[in-house]
């Protein structure tokens, strides 16, 4: 958005906006801020690694300009684009009920870091090429595996209790990286990465049931 700041505290004889204007401005600006944020999102997804601010303006049909009128730097973009990638996963997340038994735990937690680490696979790819030189990306990863040792240890805290070094396991698989290696390094379908990710969780979670 560009700036406009003709108004002026009435010594010339032109009014100050009123109350009405100013809130549509901020309303307006906070809409712009938001599209470019979506605008990154969507560049990310779609497999673009490597997102300048060119292409940011031109998917939001801005200038480059508004782009760094509302971000300081990639480095502002990231965080912003981070924090809601953030809220988009808080928002869309089902948590899987911790009554139920060890088995409908581990299949349904399995199945849901699946499709969490397929959905997120794209902005994990591109943060890792630039996370080294970013703070707010380097933040945004700690955030997702939180929420990982957090779901852990409301599930299965009590098969885990008293074994750090198994809890550790179980989160390692659980996370993104452990996702990438079975489908970009050993090329698993997202069905037979699934099942290798569940036959990992029963091995760790219930050493003594034999591997189907």
């Amino acid at each position: 958005m560009e700036h406009d700041d003709r108004s002026t505290n009435g010594t010339n004889g032109t009014a100050a906006p009123d109350g009405h204007a100013a809130d549509g401005r901020v309303a307006r600006g906070q809409r712009n801020r938001a599209a470019l944020v979506a605008a990154f999102l969507d560049l990310v997804a779609a497999g673009h690694q490597r997102v300048t601010g060119q292409q940011v303006a031109e998917s939001a049909g801005v200038s480059v300009r508004t782009v760094w009128t509302h971000f300081a730097d990639l480095e502002a973009l990231y965080d912003a684009a981070s924090r809601e990638l953030w809220r988009r996963y808080q928002e869309g997340r089902t948590l899987v009920a911790a009554d139920l038994d060890l088995p409908t735990r581990v299949d349904r937690f399995a199945a849901r870091r699946a499709a969490e680490n397929e959905e997120i696979a794209p902005f994990a790819r591109t943060a890792a090429l630039a996370e080294p030189f970013s703070p707010a990306l380097r933040a945004s990863r700690a955030r997702f595996v939180g929420a990982v040792r957090d779901d852990v240890l409301r599930l299965f805290g009590a098969e885990l209790a008293g074994a750090p070094d198994r809890t550790s396991a179980v989160l390692a698989a659980a996370t993104y990286p452990a996702w990438s290696t079975l489908r970009d390094d050993l090329g698993l379908d997202t069905d037979d990465a699934r099942a290798a990710l569940t036959a990992t969780l029963r091995a760790l979670l219930d050493p003594g049931t034999p591997a189907s």
